[in-house]
């Protein structure tokens, strides 16, 4: 089926298209973004349509309450840890956990990598969020710089990522070059 492509539309314009049309907003746009059935047999969307507060979204990203009704709610930590246990203990796939628990593979996944140790949130599991102390960080400076430790077998002593040891590297450097 041929697409036309119509330009952008403001929400003044949508908003007014929906007066005319005897609608509310919301629903004119959910009738925007399933397309409109012409005559032709071809259907009309626009590239964008505008939201109140200047957010301009493309058609299918609206948050109508059809799109939020879709989404799934979170798994108890019941299943959760059903899911993971058989998992882990060889007696199903994680493609055999997600049709049991009628959750996606990718949340399997996911929870797999928090119960062996991963993040729960922010970055992958190499970064660890740990403050070290000033005693830690200077000591971890020196023997890298004196060649006594890699910056990989400092950062291991300490239970910090390689970059933090690296930006810490960094900073010596400048403050002895006076910036």
């Amino acid at each position: 089926m041929k697409q036309i492509r119509t330009p952008a539309l403001s929400v003044a314009d949508v908003a007014r298209a929906a007066d005319a049309a005897g609608m509310s907003y919301g629903k004119y746009v959910q009738q925007i973004e399933k397309g409109r059935s012409q005559a032709s047999g071809t259907a009309a969307k626009p590239d964008t349509v505008a939201k109140p507060g200047n957010t301009v979204i493309k058609p299918g990203d609206a948050d109508t309450p059809e799109r939020r009704a879709r989404k799934q709610p979170p798994a108890p930590p019941e299943v959760r840890a059903a899911a993971v246990r058989a998992v882990l203990e060889g007696e199903c796939s994680v493609r055999e956990a997600a049709k049991r628990t009628g959750y996606p593979r990718a949340s399997v996944y996911w929870w797999l990598r928090v119960a062996q140790g991963g993040r729960s949130r922010g970055a992958d599991a190499t970064h660890k969020y740990v403050k070290a102390s000033p005693e830690a960080k200077a000591e971890a400076v020196r023997t890298v710089m004196a060649g006594e430790l890699t910056v990989k077998e400092a950062a291991a002593a300490i239970g910090v990522c390689t970059n933090t040891v690296y930006l810490w590297l960094k900073k010596e450097k400048q403050r002895k070059e006076g910036r």
